[in-house]
Formats: C-alpha cells, structure tokens, sequence
C-alpha cells in the first residue's frame, strides 16, 4: 500500500516539475531557518551554563536613581558594601569581588596585553570552573599565584603544561601558574583568561580602608 502511494506521488511530482521545485525548496528554506533559529535561541538559553550550580550565582547591581534624572543600572558596583553582605544576608555562603582590567603580561620574551581577573582567595568556591592541571583548593590561597586559560598557557609558553612557570602582570613581581582552566565556551558572560588575587596594597589604601569615607 505504501508503495503505491509512493509511486502515485512520484508520478504526480514528475509531471509537475516547476510546482514540486518550488515546494521542494520551500519547504528546504523553512527547515533550514527553523533550525538556525533553534541553534540561535539554544546558544542564547545556554550563557555561562558550563558553570556548576550558575543557578545559584548572582551578581550585585547598582541600581542609580539621581533626582530629576533617568535611573539607570550598572554592574560595576562599589567594593565597600562587600564586608556587610553576609551579614544582612545570612543565604550567602560565598561572596568575592571581581575586577577585571587590561594589562600588560610578560611571559619570558614574550610581551602581550591580556585582560586580568583580580578576585578574592574565595573565588573557586564560587566560580567551581573545571581545570586542566593544578588543585582549586591551593590555587590561590597566597599571593603571588595565578590562574590562567588553555589558551593563555598555549600563547605564552607553547603548551598547556605551564604549572610552576612564572609570568609578570602589570610590570610587577613573577607569579607562579598555579592552576590552567579549560577554556570556557564562546557564550560565557565572564573573560576568566588570567585570575589572580588582589594585590595587597589596592585594598589597604583609600577608599577601601575604614571608617569609609567614600562609598564610590
């Protein structure tokens, strides 16, 4: 039975041969729109997905409401309300800052420019990202260690097996890689090439000491 309706549709097709072209690539058009549509809203529903327990991470906005002005919201929040966080909200098991800014980076003769990711000892108990080499626990539990992506290890030393090697942020002291973080995806909200602690003396210096006097 089935074959015979195949053969009927066949010889319908072929006496018609402009109508079934047109239908043919009508019909290619729209699955080829559906499924780049799909792939677009699929890309966009899975930012920053590759994180472990992203559900639970949230970022602290600043929401400004100047009189007479239109509010405005803005992610580049001050660091001072940071010591109070935990204490107005007992929920949050882990906060740290970020700041991420470009800088120059020396890896022996080779000089570069690299967006850097200065952040608190907490960060990997936040940010549960997957590594290559190195353990989360130690990777930056002291100053002088850094953190850096696949790509950032393959660009400076030629391979991703860069723990123990030393590289300069911002013309200051030699890190030591602690640990190399599988690449993240293309659709990821943050740039964690280079992670690296805070240096001591940018949060020991004014604004940041107390009392505040300049809450940013």
């Amino acid at each position: 039975m089935l074959t015979g309706i195949l053969t009927a549709t066949f010889r319908t097709l072929s006496r018609h041969k402009l109508y079934t072209i047109i239908n043919l690539i009508g019909l290619a058009l729209g699955i080829a729109v559906f499924l780049t549509m799909m792939l677009i809203v699929r890309y966009e529903e899975s930012y920053d997905s590759y994180i472990p327990h992203a559900s639970s991470l949230f970022q602290i906005d600043e929401l400004l409401t100047p009189a007479g002005h239109t509010p405005s919201e803005n992610d580049a929040v001050s660091f001072v309300p940071f010591p109070f966080l935990k204490q107005d909200f007992p929920e949050i098991t882990h906060a740290i800052r970020l700041l991420s800014e470009p800088q120059a980076i020396r890896a022996r003769v080779i000089l570069g420019r690299q967006s850097v990711t200065m952040t608190d000892q907490d960060f990997f108990s936040v940010f549960d990202l997957p590594l290559l080499s190195g353990d989360k626990h130690t990777a930056l539990d002291a100053p002088g260690k850094v953190v850096i992506s696949s790509t950032i290890a393959r660009k400076y030393f030629g391979t991703t097996d860069a723990l123990g090697r030393k590289i300069r942020i911002d013309n200051q002291e030699d890190a030591v890689v602690s640990a190399v973080l599988a690449d993240a995806p293309s659709n990821s909200t943050e740039d964690f090439s280079i992670i690296t602690l805070f240096p001591s003396k940018f949060l020991t210096t004014f604004p940041y000491t107390l009392p505040f006097k300049n809450w940013g």
